[in-house]
């Protein structure tokens, strides 16, 4: 796909709005230092499992990839973005880049592959093996110091398999987490995509499932947007998906009054929840990250 021309700086979306705009209507101003501003990680997540290994930006995490090739693109697909709070391409020979923690369990890998690609050389290739019943893990985090009004996450996703498992039946492939353990969730079990709204606050282990008929993009590129807005009254999550320039709603809902704005963290990987028998692999592309006062 080719690279995207400039985004031209506007308006942050209000609340009121939120429903007709996403990522690619507006860009940040110029770097403040925010994108350095990150808090801890979280401890004692229920998602991580006891072989998870947690690597820090300031702990240098250890390459998972090979360098980029010396005859690639001299600019790469993020250099034509404008300015935002992250924007990840993986094509820079390091896959961490930009990212605060990689949270992996031992059954997971992540490499750079120029197999199947939106953006040359390479995009991100996250896989999980045979898992017990514990949840495994194989992701990105970025975190951000200090809340925010308006978080929006983008990214291309191909699902080269799923593992239905044993118990459980699906995993998530994106996330975004609030304050106290809120987070929203994307899942799919391979034929269908859902949301999943988590307010562990109330009660651990609750949450609320918003449906859709989105099938799964499985052997496809296809360009997922998760807009949150805590402006105003009413807070309220977006998720549209498409190809290309097509964009739909598949998701619109307002959030819980449990859901907590606490410091954004937003999670790019594989989380399978349950026993996992096989195994599941995805790919992620071009990853923008904006939240804004």
């Amino acid at each position: 796909m080719p690279a995207s021309a400039p985004l031209v700086v506007a308006a942050l979306c209000l609340a009121a709005a939120v429903a007709a705009c996403h990522y690619d209507d507006w860009s940040l101003d110029e770097p403040d230092g925010a994108d350095d501003a990150s808090r801890p990680p979280r401890d004692g997540s229920s998602d991580g499992a006891s072989g998870d290994a947690r690597v820090s930006d300031a702990a240098e995490p250890p390459p998972v990839d090979a360098p980029a090739e010396a005859d690639g693109p001299t600019t790469t697909w993020c250099g034509t973005q404008g300015h935002h709070s992250l924007c990840a391409d993986f094509d820079e020979g390091l896959a961490s880049k930009g990212w605060t923690t990689q949270l992996l369990s031992t059954s997971g890998t992540m490499t750079l592959d120029p197999t199947i690609v939106v953006s040359a050389p390479d995009a991100l290739l996250t896989t999980l093996g045979p898992a017990g019943a514990t949840t495994a893990t194989a992701l990105f985090e970025k975190t951000f110091g200090s809340k925010a009004t308006t978080w929006a996450f983008a990214f291309d996703v191909w699902i080269d398999s799923i593992d239905a498992g044993t118990t459980g039946g699906d995993f998530g492939f994106a996330r975004i987490w609030g304050g106290s353990g809120s987070r929203i969730t994307l899942h799919t079990n391979g034929s269908s995509v859902w949301v999943d709204e988590d307010i562990p606050t109330v009660d651990a282990g609750s949450f609320v499932m918003h449906t859709s008929s989105l099938p799964p993009p499985i052997g496809m590129w296809e360009r997922v947007e998760i807009d949150v807005s805590f402006a105003g009254t009413t807070h309220t999550v977006n998720v549209l998906w498409g190809t290309g320039t097509v964009r739909n709603t598949v998701a619109s809902f307002a959030l819980s009054s449990s859901f907590e704005n606490g410091n954004p963290e937003f999670d790019l990987g594989l989380v399978t929840f349950g026993k996992s028998t096989d195994g599941s692999a995805t790919r992620y592309d071009d990853v923008i990250i904006d939240v804004a006062p």
